[in-house]
């Protein structure tokens, strides 16, 4: 992968990739629950693990204190992971 960025990093930042083409090229109004969906799908198990726990322990923002990734708004997943 370019400017010696992990390989594990590739299919996530593809996908975000997509997303910014998506906004950029098309009269799309907001981000969609697929979006998240496919990122989500495509972040590693260590990167998913990490996010999930973050998430357990936020305190920061507690509309989504003790949720889970599911369970949380597209826009609350899409901030999360990014």
């Amino acid at each position: 992968i370019a400017l010696g960025l992990d390989s594990r990093f590739e299919k996530s930042l593809n996908s975000l990739g997509s997303i910014r083409n998506g906004f950029a090229h098309t009269s799309r109004p907001q981000l969609e629950t697929g979006d998240v969906n496919n990122l989500y799908s495509v972040l590693d198990e260590k990167e998913k693990k990490n996010l999930n726990e973050s998430i357990k322990t936020n305190n920061i923002q507690p509309e989504i204190f003790g949720k889970t990734h599911k369970e949380m708004t597209t826009r609350q997943q899409f901030i999360n992971i990014v």
